[in-house]
This record gives structure tokens, sequence and C-alpha cells, in this order.
């Protein structure tokens, strides 16, 4: 979890008590459960699963590809109450499992606005990295990208299925207020991991003093010197 995931946000210290985690029952959110799961059974927290049904698949250009095919559109009552028994059964096997607090929750609408809406009442939102159809692309999907900038609460994108409790953590920083939140929130939800604090910098103008006519040496030592400092404000 990066600071952009927690940016803006007041994420509360210590315990987590309420976590939602989003999925659409892709393989991708099914390791998003996992890992939601898991971190409700470590904390004693709800675990709420929420399923969106798309409304863009009664928009124009869905009921448009739907008559080209000739396939009749379900109801989107249908379709939510079908995804609200499949959440159920998916919450008794995670409550059986890790013995913890799981309810569910089908909804209707745009999914990143709707998970947004329902992490407002959260500690934290765990969604998977790409949902059912993702795209060659070592970046995280739409709706996670979308969530990132529109969820209330922080939020978790899981990647990969969970094999054990986080023990190293990357922190990148930029020394700003919402990068200083993640730092704290991620040290009070798994005090356990071991942190590794990594800041990126270059110098001002560093380009031009690559091409100037200006001693390497001098500009390694430039570079040195504003490494060490920031290397300070790092450890403090």
């Amino acid at each position: 979890m990066n600071a952009a995931a927690l940016a803006d946000r007041s994420p509360p210290p210590g315990r987590l008590v309420r976590i939602v985690a989003g999925t659409d029952f892709s393989v991708a959110a099914a390791q998003a459960l996992s890992r939601a799961a898991e971190l409700a059974r470590t904390h004693g927290a709800h675990l709420l699963l929420v399923h969106v049904v798309p409304s863009a698949l009664w928009e124009d250009a869905g009921i448009a590809l739907a008559a080209t095919v000739g396939a009749t559109m379900p109801s989107p009552q249908a379709l939510q109450l079908d995804a609200q028994e499949r959440l159920e059964r998916e919450a008794q096997d995670l409550a059986a499992h890790y013995g913890l607090s799981c309810s569910a929750e089908a909804a209707w609408g745009r999914p990143a606005v709707e998970l947004g809406r329902r992490a407002a009442a959260a500690d934290l939102l765990v969604v998977g990295g790409h949902g059912a159809h993702p795209q060659p692309s070592p970046c995280v999907g739409a709706t996670a990208q979308k969530l990132l900038r529109l969820a209330p609460s922080p939020v978790l994108i899981v990647k990969r299925d969970p094999v054990h409790e986080y023990r190293t953590l990357l922190l990148p920083t930029d020394f700003s207020a919402p990068a200083r939140a993640a730092l704290v929130a991620t040290a009070a939800w798994w005090p356990h991991a071991r942190l590794h604090l990594a800041h990126a910098f270059e110098l001002p103008a560093d380009g031009y003093l690559r091409h100037a006519d200006i001693d390497v040496t001098a500009v390694a030592a430039v570079q040195a010197a504003a490494r060490a400092r920031l290397l300070g404000e790092l450890a403090a």
C-alpha cells in the first residue's frame, strides 16, 4: 500500500474495526477477499463483502451489443439478487474458515462510486489489482485506479494470493502529509512487519548538470550531500 492509496485521508491508528472488500467474483477479487479476511481476523474487524452490478450494462452500448448478438438482457434486479445469494455464500465460507464476522451486500451502479460510498464507513477498502478481464499492463485496473482517487478511506490493492501476513512493506515517501499518514497507518495495522522507507530524488537542473561542462566529481559531491540529508530525514 503506497502513499497515494492514503492521500488526503485520515486513517485511524491502531486496530481496524470495519473492512470493506469489493469483488467481481474474479480470481484477482478472490485474492483480495482472502487478504481482507486475514486482516479482519487479525484485528477482530467486521468484514463487508460488496459486489456492484455495473449499470453500464443497461446503457445504450450494452443494449445495442445484446441486440446485435441476439441476447436477452436480464433485469438489474435479477442480477443483483443472484449476486447477493452468491455473496452470502462467500461470506458464510469466509466466516467459517477465518472465524470472523462477515456480511454481504450486492449493489447496482458504477462500481467505483458504489464501493467508494460504502468505504466511507470503513477503516479500509480492499480490492483486487484487476477485474475479471484484465488488460496486459503492469499497472492496476480501471476500477482500482478510480478508487485510489475517489474512495474516502485508505485503499489496499491486492495483486497476488496471500500466503502469510505481510512481513516486509515498502513505503515510498515524498515527506508529505499523505505519505506520513500512510506510514502511521501501516505501522499501526502491521506492527510486526519490517518497514522499508524509500525516497527517489534528483537534483534541481540535474539533467543540465549531466550535460554541462561541470566536473563530475563536483556533481557527485552535491548528489552525495543531498542523499545524506534525505537519509537523515528518513531516519527521523
